[in-house]
């Protein structure tokens, strides 16, 4: 059993979201220290490749065009410039997306033993049921039921203007540049 998790995937694979309602499940109702939280989210793949005592390392993947072409959108909300498949660095911006995917699923590969890996859809579609099988590695008490934890967690994610930093935390409708990177890494990558 374990006493930590730690959310452990590339970005934009619904990974705050899941760690968000991970720390409601867990976390005391008067406990507001978050540097204590049961829940961490990381995006290090080189940390996917330790077995961790006492942590259960979570990683969610997600289908590679989707979630970089995302992680690209994200860019956009934190950078406020848009990159176009016209310009002169695109290809070289793309590979660094791509490369940085392709150091997670290496990991994942190396160290799937000592990992708990879920699919992204299933987090999407489901995440109650996978909130439970995670619930079966940890040894804490529950102080909230995962219903209320994920209500609770959209609630949060939802009305949490003062964290900028969780940009598009629930899916949203996509806009149409996600669809032209999209087009783009596929025609370009070979990510299988």
């Amino acid at each position: 059993m374990k006493e930590y998790i730690y959310v452990n995937s590339y970005p934009r694979s619904g990974s705050t979201f899941t760690e968000t309602c991970l720390n409601f499940m867990y976390m005391s109702k008067e406990h507001e220290v978050v540097l204590d939280t049961p829940a961490k989210l990381l995006h290090s793949p080189e940390l996917l490749l330790e077995n961790l005592q006492g942590i259960l390392q979570v990683s969610i993947i997600r289908n590679p065009i989707h979630a970089i072409s995302s992680f690209m959108i994200k860019d956009i909300y934190e950078l406020k410039v848009a990159p176009t498949i016209q310009s002169k660095n695109f290809k070289k911006y793309v590979e660094s997306k791509v490369d940085y995917y392709k150091q997670y699923i290496d990991a994942l590969k190396i160290n799937s033993s000592n990992l708990l890996i879920i699919d992204f859809e299933l987090i999407k579609n489901d995440i109650k049921s996978q909130l439970n099988i995670i619930s079966n590695f940890i040894d804490r008490e529950m102080n909230m039921t995962v219903d209320e934890s994920v209500e609770e967690s959209r609630r949060y994610l939802l009305n949490s203007s003062r964290h900028n930093h969780l940009t598009n935390s629930l899916p949203i409708e996509k806009p149409k540049l996600y669809f032209e990177y999209c087009d783009y890494i596929e025609k370009n990558f070979d990510l299988t």
